[in-house]
């Protein structure tokens, strides 16, 4: 049983880890609106914008690091323009978030913790589909034909 484990555990490593670190995300997300919520009332559009921006902000600056470190395992040494690449691929799902989040709260009059944790499955799911596939995608090497490689190396030499 436990051999099986660790085999299914590094056959899906990944996909589990983001799932708990995603978890955390989502989580400082969650608290971050709650404690907004005290102040600010959802029911009101530019403040159930508010509480979600500020959610966003403080469930985003916690991603990068934790998903590049022990999701994706990035060696990437462009950092900065990494990073960008995140910024700019959450701002997407944000709109996204802010978007669903208007229409089912103030338009569809939808329980707000009921669309948040609606809304944040459909975030959740494109923002691993977005990483995975540009952010921290992983150049893929060319695999060189041995005999095209002899005959360029010959041409090259003059051969």
């Amino acid at each position: 049983m436990k051999n099986k484990l660790k085999k299914l555990y590094k056959k899906h490593r990944e996909v589990i880890v983001f799932i708990l670190l995603g978890g955390v995300a989502t989580l400082i997300n969650w608290i971050t609106a709650y404690l907004l919520k005290l102040f600010l009332d959802e029911r009101i559009l530019w403040q159930n914008v508010v509480i979600n921006t500020a959610a966003w902000i403080t469930a985003t600056g916690y991603a990068y690091p934790a998903l590049r470190k022990w999701v994706f395992k990035s060696k990437n040494k462009h950092i900065l323009k990494e990073c960008a690449e995140f910024f700019a691929s959450r701002f997407l799902t944000y709109v996204l978030e802010i978007a669903l989040m208007a229409l089912t709260v103030n338009g569809l009059h939808m329980h707000f913790w009921l669309s948040k944790v609606l809304v944040g499955l459909a975030v959740f799911v494109t923002n691993y589909a977005v990483s995975k596939l540009i952010v921290f995608r992983k150049k893929r090497r060319k695999k060189k034909n041995p005999e095209h490689a002899a005959s360029a190396q010959k041409a090259e030499a003059g051969q």
